[in-house]
């Protein structure tokens, strides 16, 4: 952050590799977002969980391989994350930005309405409020935490994505209840797939891209053959009598 002031930078989401920004048509684009946030600092966006598809092995391409998704957002758990103005804020956490440089920062949710005063204020969190506010918008962000089962379950030898051990990504945890949700089939985000298909054909064509690409598909392929051993799953997979979701 600190690397960002005074550059040319003004607004920042902090995205995962699993998280992608989907704007319904009547909020994009995302400068029309920043500009019905006015005066704001923040612009809150809900996660939209996304499940396994049925995939138990990994298929090659994320948007396209994973349609399904949880009913409704819930606005009992939801979590959110960001775009914030980089010049208002001295830290972010993964959800939201954090020790503001100014007294009162706002927040707004994607349609530009105003949240309540105190959501940029204290220690970091993942909700902002009102809830049902904060949901409205026409923008949400795509979770794709679960994806298949065996990237799911090579989480644990992973850790948190912030490098932290963290070996509970059990099949049938109460969490991966919560977020493997395959209710219905949601497939807006692929409006724009013919755009990021062609970037990722750009990307690869780029020198060492290609070769680096097909390295991490075969560490992968490798690493998944040696973890996942009938024990080690058995060890990683709840009964499902052992938590509630």
């Amino acid at each position: 952050m600190a690397r960002l002031q005074g550059g040319p930078v003004d607004w920042l989401a902090h995205l995962d590799s699993d998280e992608f920004l989907n704007l319904s048509p009547g909020a994009a684009p995302v400068q029309d977002i920043v500009a019905r946030a006015g005066a704001a600092h923040a612009i809150a966006l809900p996660w939209l969980n996304f499940g396994d598809n049925g995939h138990g092995a990994w298929p090659g391409e994320t948007l396209p391989a994973f349609t399904a998704c949880e009913a409704a957002i819930n606005p009992d758990l939801v979590k959110f994350k960001s775009i914030f103005r980089v010049s208002a804020f001295h830290h972010a956490s993964e959800h939201m930005p954090t020790d503001p440089r100014i007294e009162a920062p706002l927040a707004v949710n994607s349609g530009g309405e105003a949240l309540g005063p105190g959501n940029l204020l204290g220690p970091p969190r993942a909700r902002y409020r009102p809830v049902d506010v904060a949901m409205r918008g026409g923008a949400v962000v795509n979770h794709y935490a679960t994806r298949s089962t065996d990237v799911f379950l090579m989480k644990n030898d992973r850790g948190f994505g912030t490098g932290k051990p963290f070996g509970k990504y059990h099949l049938n945890s109460a969490w991966h209840r919560r977020i493997n949700r395959n209710d219905r089939q949601d497939r807006t985000i692929l409006r724009r797939w013919d755009e990021v298909s062609a970037e990722m054909a750009r990307l690869r064509a780029l020198p060492g891209v290609a070769g680096a690409e097909a390295a991490c598909l075969a560490w992968f392929q490798t690493t998944r053959q040696r973890l996942l051993v009938p024990d080690t799953i058995r060890r990683w997979t709840k009964a499902l009598s052992d938590e509630r979701p």
